[in-house]
């Protein structure tokens, strides 16, 4: 133990090994279990000869060393840590110099063709490129990059196929430049090799691969094959949670798909799987509301409570809906509710006073604007919206305070300074009015 102790210490001179937790906890135990060894005997003749005061000693010795550049490690200020300082570096001369001290880094290689953009040849990048690949061939990047340098070699097949590997590699979206919105200008062949991708990592159930791919057909406009894909992920996966958010998201593009049907069942399952989970009733909400339902969006509410989940985001849901329909009358009743259950949730209160704004009843919205400002202090909306009732209401002096707050936080709000202003010279024409009188 304390030679694996001098050993890491000695390693901490050229790297950072103990700036790793894990690394640090487990070498603080083996000393601590070395420092117990050499200092306790074992009966009144022990087996093994106590060790005398300088092993003892020794073992202090190399603790502190290994707990001094632990410390110096996590305290060394701006330096980034190898690998890591390579994202710092900025020209390519940096890069060079970096390689030359360790060329079997591959974000290295790939920061270089980065560095040198449309100055590096095709066929010098096509080297940097593999030695990155050969270093570390899950990269995404690297592959995704070799890849494009195949198309503009005519060599498409081969191109096709290291994209598929690429996303089978490394199923999240975020790690390909070419998924996401850009997935509608890609061609048939590249949506057929990003799709075998996903199938493959699915099929071995890789992190991310079902959620990948459903974006993938969300982005393309095919609703059916992402509920599809869902539907797959929630029957193949161990995880509760994770199987009522696949069910759920299945559900809701069955909806854009216009499958109503399909939908509502889809969710149906997902809510009685939630344990709790207020999201496939919130989903059921807004898709029997989009399928003109309402009376089936409220009864989901009432079966949620029933069977034990938090009524808040269901009557908030079903609110949102209830506005977005027009219903006004409903969306107030609905948001009344929900703060009984929270009663200072900012954008319920918010909407309460939007809504009897609209119905002029200004000191109702009054009310609902001050506790939307006590929830949060710093929105404009809020005191916005405090204002203008207050001034609705003849309450010239607060509604002065409320739009000099809301100036305060967003001094370049056009309208909000326009609304002051009008509000001042209406005062001002009041006293000139009165003076006039006396």
């Amino acid at each position: 133990m304390v030679s694996a102790a001098a050993a890491t210490a000695f390693h901490e001179f050229f790297d950072f090994p103990l700036h790793i937790s894990a690394n640090a906890f487990l070498i603080t135990l083996w000393l601590g279990l070395a420092v117990r060894l050499a200092t306790s005997g074992v009966g009144a003749k022990p087996a093994i000869r106590p060790r005398g005061r300088v092993a003892n000693w020794s073992c202090v010795g190399v603790g502190a060393a290994a707990l001094v550049l632990a410390f110096a490690a996590i305290t060394q200020g701006d330096e980034a840590p190898f690998p890591y300082e390579v994202d710092r570096l900025q020209t390519p001369a940096q890069v060079r110099t970096f390689l030359l001290a360790h060329p079997g880094n591959p974000r290295a290689h790939l920061m270089l063709v980065k560095l040198m953009g449309d100055r590096m040849t095709l066929g010098r990048l096509s080297e940097e490129v593999k030695i990155a690949l050969w270093l570390e061939p899950t990269n995404p990047l690297a592959r995704d990059i070799y890849a494009r340098i195949l198309f503009e070699r005519g060599q498409e097949s081969r191109a096709l196929k290291e994209i598929t590997t690429s996303v089978f590699f490394s199923p999240d979206p975020a790690s390909h430049f070419y998924l996401g919105g850009m997935v509608p200008r890609l061609s048939t062949q590249e949506r057929a090799a990003i799709e075998r991708g996903y199938e493959m990592a699915i099929e071995r159930r890789f992190f991310q691969a079902v959620q990948g791919l459903g974006d993938f057909y969300h982005y393309l406009g095919e609703f059916t094959k992402e509920a599809r894909t869902y539907e797959k992920g929630a029957a193949t996966t161990g995880d509760p949670a994770l199987r009522v958010s696949f069910l759920t998201s299945a559900g809701l593009a069955f909806a854009q798909a216009k499958e109503w049907s399909s939908a509502t069942e889809t969710l149906h399952k997902a809510a009685q799987l939630a344990s709790g989970d207020p999201a496939p009733y919130q989903a059921l909400i807004r898709v029997y509301a989009e399928a003109r339902d309402m009376a089936r969006a409220k009864a989901v509410v009432a079966q949620g409570r029933e069977e034990g989940v938090d009524p808040f985001p269901l009557y908030f849901a079903l609110a949102k809906v209830q506005l977005d329909s027009g219903d006004a009358a409903g969306a107030q009743a609905s948001f009344l509710a929900a703060v009984k259950y929270r009663p200072a949730d900012f954008l319920s209160l918010l909407y309460l006073g939007q809504l009897y704004s609209q119905q002029q009843e200004f000191d109702r919205a009054g009310m609902w604007f001050k506790r939307a400002v006590e929830s949060n202090p710093r929105s404009v909306d809020a005191l916005a919206g405090l204002a203008a009732a207050e001034q609705n209401s003849y309450h010239y002096y607060e509604a002065e305070r409320a739009y000099r707050r809301a100036l305060e936080l967003a001094p370049q709000d056009a309208g909000v300074k326009r609304s002051y202003d009008e509000l001042e010279q209406k005062v001002q024409e009041g006293e000139a009015d009165h003076q006039t009188l006396q």
